[in-house]
């Protein structure tokens, strides 16, 4: 009984201690270089396209 106790203290210290340690958020990456990305406004919006099926797509065109 003692060691359950014992280790439910020592887990909630644990949990204590990395909550201070680690920053809360997301981090975003790059996928090229694997980076995080420090934009915080987004891009700006493109023409808007209309979806197509996936079928009908040439490989030229999807590798874009």
């Amino acid at each position: 009984m003692l060691i359950l106790i014992g280790s439910l203290i020592a887990l909630v210290v644990f949990a204590f201690v990395i909550s201070r340690k680690v920053e809360f958020g997301e981090a975003r990456f790059d996928s090229e270089t694997g980076k995080v990305k420090t934009e915080d406004h987004p891009a700006q919006a493109g023409q808007a396209v209309p979806a197509k099926r996936i079928e009908t797509i040439d490989t030229d065109e999807r590798n874009k």
